[in-house]
């Protein structure tokens, strides 16, 4: 039988992409795709050439739509490519076109766009599920109304605010804190985030004392979690700063809040999904919900650790082939 063939777009991770390789390549062809290599139409014109399948020699040319599954798994840093994303979400768009037999794609581009934009952290703190107290501004707003919007929605006292555009508004990308901008550079702020708005949160001081921490679920199922240490200054790392994550066990709280959240989405999960918190053990609270851009640190995990994650990756791979899946 013809072994079913996946495209993985992702970062030029070495490590991270000879693991799905070594362990699913006997059961399926996998091949990567750095998902900026991709201009125009539906053609892969760069293929890795480190991908050990012979269907994808370095010299050939494939479609899309040859794949059975494409799955963005991550996509590295938006800052200053957000053109770039666009185009790419847009290509995949064109994968649903009646011209083409499109491939099951694993976190289509309305699931993407979504997740792109965090603004789904004011649903979920509107569905009482524990967030870092966040408001959406989408106009120029007074210094004075930021702070009193922010502080109905702290339960304590209101140490600074912390501001990030709407959209792209990850891994410090553009985020500053209140106390430190004038109200010059204030407006100067909203005017540069104009066509992506803005999100205004409570800035936690205790993300020093315990840090980000990050859990990775696989099919819904709770596979790992690391320890994300503080890089420079008072943001959190970016995985280049500080120390490298260590796999840490995750306390009851945090695995409630990210399995309510699970429940909160239903059937419309990804097969892989992060979730950061910050905040004491006891009481965390969630500073994103990563499902097409996560670090997942697989190179960090020991032996037993990756085989339960593969076990489960390879689940939801197959949920998908039998139309169990509903994105």
């Amino acid at each position: 039988m013809e072994k079913k063939k996946i495209c993985l777009f992702s970062k030029s991770n070495d490590d991270e992409r000879f693991l799905f390789q070594e362990i699913l390549g006997e059961r399926y062809d996998i091949a990567f795709l750095d998902w900026e290599t991709l201009r125009g139409g539906e053609l892969i014109t760069r293929i890795d050439p480190k991908s050990e399948r012979v269907f994808l020699e370095r010299d050939e040319m494939w479609r899309l739509s040859d794949f059975d599954v494409l799955h963005v798994l991550s996509m590295g840093k938006f800052e200053k490519k957000e053109r770039d994303v666009a185009l790419f979400f847009n290509t995949l768009e064109q994968m649903t076109s009646k011209r083409i037999k499109p491939p099951f794609m694993i976190n289509p581009p309305r699931v993407m766009m979504k997740n792109l934009n965090k603004s789904y952290l004011v649903e979920l703190q509107e569905n009482s599920i524990s967030t870092i107290p966040t408001v959406e501004l989408k106009v120029y707003t007074p210094r004075e109304e930021i702070i009193k919007r922010v502080q109905e929605k702290s339960k304590g006292s209101l140490e600074d605010v912390v501001l990030k555009p709407k959209i792209f508004g990850e891994r410090a990308n553009s985020v500053i804190r209140l106390n430190e901008t004038d109200d010059s550079n204030l407006e100067g702020y909203f005017l540069e985030n104009k066509s992506r708005g803005v999100l205004a949160q409570a800035f936690i001081p205790d993300v020093e004392l315990y840090h980000e921490r990050s859990l990775v679920y696989v099919s819904r199922k709770f596979s790992h979690a690391a320890l994300r240490y503080r890089g420079e200054g008072w943001l959190p790392p970016t995985g280049t700063l500080g120390r490298l994550p260590e796999k840490i066990k995750p306390s009851k709280q945090e695995l409630k809040v990210c399995e309510k959240i699970l429940d909160f989405k239903g059937k419309n999960y990804a097969p892989i999904t992060r979730f950061d918190v910050i905040g004491r053990r006891d009481f965390p609270m969630i500073s994103e919900v990563e499902e097409i851009n996560p670090s997942i640190y697989l190179s960090r995990l020991p032996d037993s650790d990756l085989i339960k994650f593969f076990e489960l990756y390879q689940k939801g791979i197959e949920e998908y082939f039998s139309g169990k899946f509903t994105a």
